[in-house]
């Protein structure tokens, strides 16, 4: 088996397979590498000395750190569709947080709209953005009733039958 990371081709490393058996757990050394996205590229070669085309699987290297038990949420921030300037940041204690508020959604017209948020930890860091989507309803009209006054049905595609 070679493997090697991202285009690092020229630095593969080989490692020798029992032809009996391949155990396809295996610890890989990635002290070299910086932490972020990266690639793990690998390829085996037969008892005929010919290759197998490369299997390729990214791979996140994350980086060390001391403890995690001295990291709390600090602050959640949400805003709606694009507008990240005008993003709303909201203090966060407790552990562990529960993000229960009442959005202020009357800027935005009935419609489709994305709901983004994040976190950021004692230690500055940001999490990923979570974005959902939701649906704003148009006010309802409670001067008009609307209420169910006739039912049409088919079957199949004989509509003109109905």
């Amino acid at each position: 088996m070679e493997y090697w990371y991202d285009s690092g081709f020229s630095g593969r490393t080989s490692q020798p397979l029992s032809s009996t058996s391949i155990n396809t757990a295996f610890a890989l050394d990635v002290s070299s590498l910086n932490t972020g996205f990266h690639w793990l590229h690998m390829r085996f070669r037969d008892s005929n000395g010919a290759f197998s085309s490369v299997l390729s699987k990214p791979f996140l290297r994350k980086p060390l750190t001391v403890s995690s038990a001295s990291n709390q949420i600090m602050e959640a921030e949400y805003w709606f569709d694009n507008a990240f300037q005008e993003r709303v940041n909201q203090p966060a204690s407790g552990s562990p947080y529960v993000m229960l508020s009442q959005w202020n959604t009357d800027s935005l017209v009935p419609g489709f709209h994305w709901l983004h948020t994040r976190f950021r930890d004692a230690r500055g860091n940001y999490s990923t953005v979570l974005s959902k989507p939701f649906l704003k309803k148009p006010p309802r009209d409670t001067s008009v009733s609307n209420l169910v006054t006739e039912a049409v049905y088919w079957f199949d595609d004989q509509f003109s039958q109905k």
